[in-house]
C-alpha cells in the first residue's frame, strides 16, 4: 500500500492511539479485554491513578491512560516514538495520541500539579520533535501552499497539532 500511495502523490500517515501499548511491550492491535492478570503488574504500576487505584482501565490498555508526569513513561513513550520513525521512514505524518478512552486521566499528586491534562501531552509531543530534530531525521514541515519532508533545523518548525 505504501508504495501505491506514494506513486499518487499522497501524504502516508500511520499509527495513533497505540503507543501506550507499544513502549510497554503489549499489543496495538484493537480494545481487546484482557484478563486482569494477563496484564503485566509494571503496567499495572504505572496506569493512570482513578480514584487511589492505579489499574488498567477496563482492562484495555488501548484505553488506558498512563501517568504522564512519571519521567520513565515519558522517557518509554517519546523514545518509541522516536524508534518508530527511524524504523519507518517512508511515514511521512506520524500521528501521536494518547490512550483512546476518556475519564480515567491520571489523579496523582504529581499529574495534578499541571495546571491543565494536556500541559503532560504538550511536553510530550515537544519532547518528541526535539529528538527527531536531534536525530535529524526527515520530518513534516508544511508552509503555506506547500508541503515538503525535510530534515528541519530546529523542532519549531514542526507542526505540531495538539
Amino acid at each position: 500500500m505504501s508504495k501505491e500511495i506514494k506513486k499518487r502523490g499522497l501524504l502516508l500517515h500511520r499509527m495513533g492511539h497505540g503507543w501506550n501499548c507499544t513502549a510497554f511491550g503489549l499489543p496495538d492491535d484493537g480494545w481487546h479485554k484482557y484478563e486482569y492478570e494477563d496484564i503485566p503488574q509494571e503496567f499495572h504500576d504505572i496506569c493512570a491513578q482513578v480514584n487511589g487505584e492505579r489499574k488498567c482501565w477496563n482492562n484495555r490498555p488501548l484505553q488506558t491512560q498512563l501517568c504522564y508526569s512519571n519521567p520513565m513513561v515519558h522517557e518509554k513513550l517519546v523514545n518509541q516514538v522516536l524508534k518508530y520513525a527511524e524504523e519507518n521512514p517512508d511515514v511521512d505524518v506520524i500521528h501521536y495520541w494518547l490512550g483512546d478512552w476518556y475519564n480515567n486521566c491520571c489523579e496523582c499528586d504529581e499529574c495534578m500539579k499541571a495546571d491543565r491534562y494536556s500541559a503532560h501531552y504538550i511536553n510530550m509531543v515537544n519532547s518528541i520533535c526535539d529528538k527527531l530534530v536531534e536525530k535529524g531525521l526527515k520530518t513534516q514541515k508544511t508552509g503555506n501552499s506547500t508541503t515538503q519532508k525535510k530534515t528541519v533545523e530546529t523542532s519549531d518548525e514542526i507542526i505540531k497539532n495538539v
